[in-house]
């Protein structure tokens, strides 16, 4: 939305709508980073950060745990930090941490509660 309330530009709906839950984080210089995943299954995170007119620069999917469940609760979130993105999920049968680079969104770090670090 521009400073009068008009859409400038727009998206199509995130993959996990179903009971879905989107956090939208603005950047130092007007980008933003748009995570998405679904709050009632274990969907992973999808991350996506667009230019400040709505280019996307970059996609990553950060994977889910793949537990078999009836019933889930899932938490997650973003975090910049400097150079890195922090990607953060918690699900009521396990958590991950993923570290990407802000600036391709590649995956640099990959940490599931329980298990070794992993790196690409």
């Amino acid at each position: 939305l521009d400073p009068s309330g008009r859409v400038v530009w727009s998206h199509a709906a995130p993959p996990n709508d179903f009971v879905g839950d989107d956090q939208i984080v603005e950047l130092p210089g007007g980008d933003l980073l748009v995570a998405n995943y679904g709050a009632i299954s274990d969907s992973g995170v999808d991350v996506q950060r667009l230019h400040a007119d709505g280019t996307p620069v970059w996609h990553a999917s950060a994977a889910p745990l793949y537990v078999s469940h009836s019933e889930y609760q899932h938490l997650a979130y973003v975090e910049p930090r400097g150079d890195a993105l922090f990607v953060v999920s918690q699900g009521s049968y396990g958590a991950f941490l993923e570290k990407l680079s802000i600036a391709s969104g590649k995956r640099e770090l990959r940490c599931v509660l329980g298990e070794p670090c992993t790196q690409p």
